[in-house]
């Protein structure tokens, strides 16, 4: 096991990470070095890589279902939609949708183990921006989604359809948006593709590009919603400018990983706890249940 002594980078270097740099990481051998342009080439394949695969990897673990509860049937929209175990099988997709990202971001990221995976992205603390600040920005973050969503609530969304077919399926979708999607979204996002980014066309470039991608990927779930689409504009603004000015990547997971983990502790407490309920009426003036409320949030980690 090295030692930040033994390591193939100098003190500054290790105290001042970049990701996947040609020049910064020429200390861990000249052979891994690429030209900023392939560098982007790859980064944008692994964030295309990362949406085809939460497009196709669901449906196809839903296949086997499907052939066995629709056997000669005719499969319409309406009645997809309706049917519980379809859903959670398309929910429960998204984790080896996950995984195969993680491991493809890996792959770009240490070319094929030839680099250190979690110091190439930066996964550390900045000395004014540490775990508590972090969780701060996550909390303000949630105050301001709440203010903003009672404020312009909207339509209901297919986010919120899903979280409220079934207990089984809310808790599926909090387990997702709390222990892999703030993870694998933060390495593609602010990780692989920022830093590539960053390099060919400068930091407000890179944060725009960033933020939008992230808000275009998420968007469509909830148009026209727009309370939930300035939602998404924010949390990606924040989390894209935190990264930039940092120049680190833990500060950004942990703020996405505070954001969702505490909605997910109310949608889990929800139902033991009717006081919730009551609460958040008073706040958004609607009778929807506590998890209705925050599946507006939740969705976020698609």
């Amino acid at each position: 096991m090295q030692t930040p002594h033994d390591t193939p980078y100098s003190n500054q270097q290790i105290d001042h990470p970049t990701i996947i740099g040609p020049d910064e990481l020429a200390g861990a051998g000249a052979t891994q070095q690429i030209s900023s342009g392939l560098e982007l080439a790859l980064a944008l394949l692994t964030w295309f890589a990362s949406v085809i695969l939460l497009l196709l990897v669901p449906p196809l673990i839903s296949l086997p279902y499907l052939v066995y509860r629709y056997q000669g049937g005719s499969l319409k929209r309406d009645v997809l939609i309706a049917d519980k175990t379809f859903i959670f099988f398309n929910i429960l997709g998204v984790i080896p949708a996950h995984i195969i990202t993680f491991a493809i971001a890996w792959a770009v990221v240490t070319r094929f183990g030839k680099l250190p995976f979690w110091q190439t992205l930066g996964w550390s603390w900045h000395p004014h921006f540490r775990f508590w600040r972090s969780v701060g920005v996550a909390i303000a973050l949630l105050i301001i989604a709440v203010l903003v969503l009672s404020r312009f609530g909207g339509e209901t969304t297919e986010m919120e359809k899903i979280i409220m077919s079934s207990r089984l399926n809310a808790l599926t979708t909090a387990f997702l948006a709390t222990f892999t999607a703030p993870l694998v979204e933060e390495v593609i996002y602010r990780g692989v593709l920022y830093s590539a980014l960053q390099r060919v066309i400068g930091i407000g470039g890179a944060v725009f590009i960033v933020m939008s991608l992230f808000a275009l990927v998420h968007g469509p779930q909830y148009w026209p919603n727009f309370g939930v689409l300035f939602t998404i504009l924010l949390l990606s603004f924040s989390l894209t400018l935190i990264r930039a000015r940092t120049q680190r990547l833990l500060p950004c997971f942990v703020i996405h990983l505070v954001f969702n983990g505490v909605q997910s502790v109310f949608i889990i407490a929800g139902p033991y706890v009717p006081d919730v309920d009551r609460i958040l009426h008073r706040i958004f003036q609607r009778p929807p249940s506590s998890s209705l409320i925050l599946s507006h949030f939740l969705g976020l980690f698609y």
